[in-house]
């Protein structure tokens, strides 16, 4: 597996990449992971069960993305070129790409003296068009057209490309270059899949953790507090509601949104697993409004903590989100709001939309999606170098 996103930064890519390295080896599947790292825990190769990785040299590229360290060209080239006769070992293989951009191709690379070409497989996890729009605003062209440039030659090179949702191949086929949508014959839909602790009830309840909480009477949001996650129309939805939101999570933007929120909105930072879990369990609704997801990690976690979600009409949840039945879809503040206002005022509707939003994310267990990576895996697999 590569990556170009991985730790300090914690993005929903890592938390992918984590959870497949977790899974496949409960099915007997080794993985070597090749992943980008702060410098001083660089170029070592760490080996762990069935599973190894190589952290690479990095550097921060905070003008892009606060947290975000890219590999380092030249250095990681090096030290694969090093490594790889020790680490790989008779088996089949596939490259399971992440990011479509540096890892992948520096692996690339160091795998040409060997004369060996495993099939790369691309899971496109981000809108990075949406991000940089939103982002640099007059200077999204040009740098959008040198993100076209690498997307498109990496997608080219791929013998298969997965995204998450139908809406992600939509979005992914209107960015490309004329000349790469050819790949569109190589796209197969795949949802990630969800943790399984995910589905455990918490030990405690987010009354028990803080005080000033009552528990199914509060809404919330978790996530990155960065530009492209939109968090600034949620805060415009609670400035006209009764309710509470708790905001979890960290980011560029958690000191000036924080700054600006009406008083029911309440900033928790980062949490620890646990303390998530309790606040998702005892939220009365999940709210979200990023045309930037591609499937909403987040957002099927707290369904499957039984929590109704209602969501931005636009993005990749609203392909598992059923207005009326798990959740509900607006397009407008004054119809977020109403959504809102029905579920914390009826029982009856918030029982009913609790029970099949579970039912739903036990559609995105890791048992139903993992082997079906697995079954891709062992059709595409080549012996390793000779």
């Amino acid at each position: 597996m590569t990556t170009d996103t991985y730790y300090p930064l914690m993005s929903g890519v890592a938390r992918i990449v984590d959870l497949f390295i977790e899974e496949l080896s409960k099915y007997g599947v080794k993985t070597i992971l090749i992943a980008p790292y702060p410098q001083k825990e660089a170029l070592r190769v760490h080996r762990d069960g069935l599973s190894k990785k190589i952290l690479l040299n990095s550097f921060s590229l905070k003008f892009i993305y606060s947290d975000f360290r890219a590999p380092r060209p030249f250095d990681p080239l090096i030290a694969l070129r090093l490594n790889i006769r020790r680490i790989l070992e008779p088996s089949r293989y596939v490259i399971h790409a992440h990011t479509p951009y540096v890892a992948t191709e520096q692996l690339r690379i160091a795998l040409r003296p060997l004369r060996w070409k495993p099939p790369i497989i691309l899971t496109y996890h981000t809108l990075v068009n949406v991000y940089t729009q939103t982002r640099f605003g007059i200077f999204y062209k040009p740098i959008s057209k040198v993100d076209r440039f690498f997307l498109a030659r990496s997608l080219l090179k791929s013998k298969v490309v997965i995204v998450p949702s139908k809406y992600a191949k939509d979005e992914l086929m209107k960015y490309l270059p004329r000349r790469a949508k050819i790949v569109s014959r190589r796209i197969l839909v795949i949802p990630n899949p969800l943790p399984r602790w995910e589905y455990k009830i918490p030990s405690k309840k987010a009354s028990e953790i803080y005080d000033f909480l009552e528990d199914k009477r509060y809404a919330i949001w978790v996530g990155r507090i960065s530009h492209e996650k939109n968090l600034p129309y949620i805060l415009k939805i609670f400035a006209k509601l009764p309710y509470k939101l708790i905001v979890v999570g960290k980011g560029p933007l958690l000191e000036p949104l924080r700054k600006v929120a009406p008083p029911n909105v309440i900033f928790t930072g980062f949490v620890d697993d646990e303390t998530l879990k309790a606040l998702l369990y005892s939220a009365r609704c999940f709210v979200i409004s990023s045309e930037f997801e591609t499937f909403s990690l987040a957002a099927l976690e707290a369904m499957a903590h039984r929590v109704p979600v209602v969501a931005y009409a636009q993005g990749g949840y609203s392909e598992f989100i059923e207005h009326g039945r798990n959740g509900f879809t607006f397009k407008s503040l004054e119809e977020a709001r109403r959504y809102i206002k029905q579920i914390f005022k009826s029982d009856e509707l918030y029982e009913e939309l609790s029970e099949n939003a579970y039912r739903t994310a036990l559609k995105y267990h890791p048992d139903r999606i993992i082997p079906i990576h697995i079954a891709l895996y062992e059709k595409l697999a080549v012996p390793g170098p000779p």
